[in-house]
């Protein structure tokens, strides 16, 4: 990890409770619906960068989805795993996943790719394609 992604992931356990109390301002649902309609029944869903699991794995798992979240940081990940006990949750780097191919029937990415450096991008995309 590079010191700018340490001090990224530094900064999220430091502040995830604040982060978390501030997520209900952004309203996604109208792009979650639509999503979510373009899976089918039972869908398996990588989310990116998952943080502590709401509202993006919160809306996935009440729909029936089986959502498997990523995020590098330890206290994110801690929050997740109360707020949404169904989600099968991972620490690692979104750069570093290691995925089979077609693992996923779909990946949602929120307010992640933002902290990758762009030279990193086209490899993270071709991670999920």
């Amino acid at each position: 990890m590079t010191e700018k992604e340490e001090i990224v992931r530094k900064g999220y356990d430091k502040i995830a409770r604040e982060y978390q109390a501030g997520r209900h301002i952004f309203d996604n649902k109208k792009e979650l619906e639509e999503f979510a309609s373009l899976l089918p029944r039972n869908a398996k869903v990588l989310d990116v960068g998952c943080g502590a699991a709401v509202p993006f794995i919160k809306f996935l798992v009440e729909r029936g989805f089986n959502v498997t979240g990523v995020d590098f940081s330890e206290s994110q990940l801690k929050l997740a795993g109360k707020n949404i006990p169904e989600a099968n949750l991972i620490k690692q780097d979104a750069t570093r996943l290691g995925l089979k191919t077609n693992s996923f029937d779909g990946v949602t990415s929120s307010y992640c790719i933002i902290h990758i450096a762009r030279e990193k991008h086209s490899s993270l995309f071709q991670i999920f394609s």
